[in-house]
């Protein structure tokens, strides 16, 4: 994910410089990837960072997310986005929307609120934002949504009003013989388990990854219905991966959105529209929530986080990280607290979670480099690591070179060294067709490793292998 230093100072006001941010960024899970100068700015300090997220920290795959990061790294104050309400009554010719979600299970949060908006450029600002981020400006309109996404990590859509047919939108599952054209310019076949967001006769978008053209913001766009929600990370997953359709809004869905962001996203990108005079939202926001989540409550004690950490820990820096990261604390007595997880952190669920979170910010340099003593005798070794090594010793000192093989291998291989197909372990989800089977023996992999060896002109090959051989019925050691 990359990041302009100067969006991330408007919230945190950064003491150090980009590189020294970059390394302490790192020390905390975060890696920075590269840090480069925009061409395109004027700024000398204006620094571009490329961030590893992963996968189980969607919450930061935002700007406000390395923000309260680094605010509890350097114990700054986090200024959030000004949430104003966007409210504008309805007048008589400014239409209203219906919504209705059909499968709550696979939306548990759906929120829609409409706006009467001016199509045009965005302003030079904003372009800037998007581009260095790797995101197209398209229009005002589009790139709020997008600047939503990557400034609050909320995917959004705006559907043109007048293309929705019955001034409606109905969250709901597929039938087996739609169709529709993505923004993309593709035609895909839906299935009855993909989740897609339909007026009254036809789809409109496949939740949480693509909209569909016919209902597309262009330049004669009048009215829009701003859609922000949260859809089953699981049933994105398969959409996309069935249909293999990679975008940013499923990259975050599949990861685990923020249930409670959607209305914040809503009044951001209302804001977003008045501050750069590209319209004005119609009355409330629509909120279909109706089972909402209460947040998760792990119990935290000092003793313990010490223990796994094997230091002292001072309890007033535990309880002054943790609610800088956006937790709640109850103290339940001087050395526990009951810890109220946001919704945000879909990664935190258990008391070594909370430890985690204080080992980062402690610093991971700052953990003793040293084994705790032993107080029970070890395991006994099992007999056949001793065996391997005796083999190894004796196969390298007659100058052959130990080969590492996939254990996964094609069935068209394996059946030369099975007496029928029956006596291959298949696998159940095969990454590919390369690797449809556990390998019945250790000669396909080494002849694999021999033949690439001689292609590149390396005369003087002679390898062995040391591994597991499976059927399915078991598996045994053996060498090659």
């Amino acid at each position: 994910m990359k990041i302009l230093l100067s969006w991330l100072r408007d919230f945190v006001d950064i003491p150090v410089d980009g590189h020294t941010l970059a390394r302490d960024l790192t020390m905390r899970g975060f890696e920075v990837a590269s840090i480069d100068r925009v061409p395109t700015s004027s700024d000398d300090d204006e620094l571009l960072l490329d961030l590893e997220i992963t996968a189980n920290r969607p919450d930061c795959l935002s700007v406000v997310g390395i923000a309260r990061e680094v605010a509890t790294m350097y114990q700054c104050p986090l200024n959030l986005p000004s949430q104003k309400d966007a409210l504008s009554a309805p007048e008589k010719d400014e239409p209203s929307i219906s919504v209705t979600v059909n499968d709550p299970d696979l939306c548990p949060r759906y929120a829609v609120r409409m706006a009467k908006i001016k199509v045009q450029d965005s302003p030079s600002w904003l372009t800037y934002r998007l581009e260095a981020s790797g995101i197209r400006p398209i229009n005002n309109i589009v790139d709020v949504t997008n600047y939503v996404l990557l400034e609050l990590g909320q995917p959004m859509h705006a559907f043109d009003f007048d293309c929705l047919q019955g001034g409606a939108l109905r969250v709901r599952r597929a039938q087996a013989t739609e169709q529709i054209m993505t923004l993309d310019g593709q035609q895909r076949k839906l299935t009855e388990q993909m989740l897609i967001i339909a007026d009254e006769k036809k789809p409109q978008g496949i939740a949480g990854i693509m909209g569909g053209a016919t209902s597309e913001v262009s330049e004669s766009t009048q009215f829009v219905a701003l859609e922000s929600a949260h859809f089953n990370p699981v049933s994105v997953r398969r959409t996309s991966k069935k249909l293999a359709l990679n975008t940013d809004a499923a990259y975050r869905f599949e990861r685990g959105a923020d249930i409670s962001a959607p209305i914040v996203a809503l009044e951001r990108a209302c804001n977003l529209l008045e501050q750069i005079n590209a319209g004005h939202s119609i009355g409330p926001p629509i909120d279909h929530y109706p089972n909402p989540q209460n947040p998760t409550q792990v119990r935290l004690r000092h003793k313990r986080v010490e223990h796994v950490l094997g230091q002292s820990i001072d309890k007033n820096f535990i309880d002054d990280a943790l609610k800088r990261l956006g937790f709640t604390l109850n103290s339940v007595n001087s050395h526990t607290w009951d810890v109220t997880v946001p919704h945000r952190r879909v990664d935190v669920t258990r008391e070594v979670d909370l430890i985690e979170e204080v080992a980062r910010h402690h610093g991971y340099d700052q953990l003793p480099s040293t084994f705790p003593p032993l107080t029970t005798a070890s395991l006994k070794q099992e007999p056949h690591i001793e065996d391997d090594r005796r083999v190894r010793r004796l196969a390298t000192a007659a100058g052959f070179s130990e080969a590492v093989t996939f254990a996964f291998i094609k069935s068209d291989i394996a059946k030369h060294f099975v007496e029928d197909s029956l006596s291959t372990a298949v696998i159940s989800n095969p990454l590919s067709a390369q690797f449809e089977v556990l390998r019945p023996s250790l000669i396909p992999g080494l002849i694999g490793s021999l033949s690439y060896n001689l292609r590149r002109n390396r005369q003087d090959v002679r390898l062995f292998e040391v591994a597991t051989c499976f059927k399915p019925v078991g598996e045994r050691r053996t060498i090659a």
